[in-house]
């Protein structure tokens, strides 16, 4: 490189790498919150930290404004960031999935797309980002988790978005 170029950042392979490099982090495991004058861990030691992992990713490359704890307020600023619901999974959208109720009652799930069959988004059982099925793989011929939005933005080469 040429000492007066100035280097020209390659925003998606950026997130891509990001996103695939987060698997197996526990980086995305705790959010400390002062509740009823208690500490408390908002995300339960990772099992529920699929927002904050999203979130945390699209903040760090400036596709959004604030890291968030809940699907709902992620894809709040998403779209009040320029995301944009599309139909087609493409590598780097993010995903949305049904609501399924668990030990922590009933909540939706988000992840990131790695192509038209893979995904990566946190696990509660692992507690970390792992790579899987982009519908947790099927049962009876149907979605064991079936994708009810995908995102997607076309800021991936374009400076900020705020």
């Amino acid at each position: 490189m040429e000492q007066n170029q100035k280097p020209i950042p390659l925003r998606f392979d950026t997130y891509m790498a990001m996103i695939e490099g987060s698997i197996g982090s526990r980086q995305f495991a705790h959010l400390f919150a002062e509740v009823n004058g208690e500490k408390t861990d908002l995300l339960s030691d990772g099992e529920l930290s699929c927002a904050f992992y999203v979130s945390n990713i699209l903040v760090s490359l400036g596709f959004m404004r604030e890291v968030h704890a809940r699907v709902s307020s992620t894809i709040s600023d998403m779209i009040q960031s320029g995301w944009k619901e599309v139909s087609e999974v493409l590598p780097g959208a993010v995903i949305v999935w049904e609501e399924k109720t668990g030990p922590h009652g009933s909540h939706a799930h988000i992840g990131f797309c790695l192509n038209k069959d893979t995904a990566i988004s946190n696990s509660d059982k692992e507690k970390t980002p792992v790579e899987h099925h982009i519908t947790f793989g099927e049962m009876g011929g149907k979605p064991i988790r079936a994708i009810t939005k995908i995102y997607w933005t076309d800021n991936f080469s374009s400076g900020q978005t705020h």
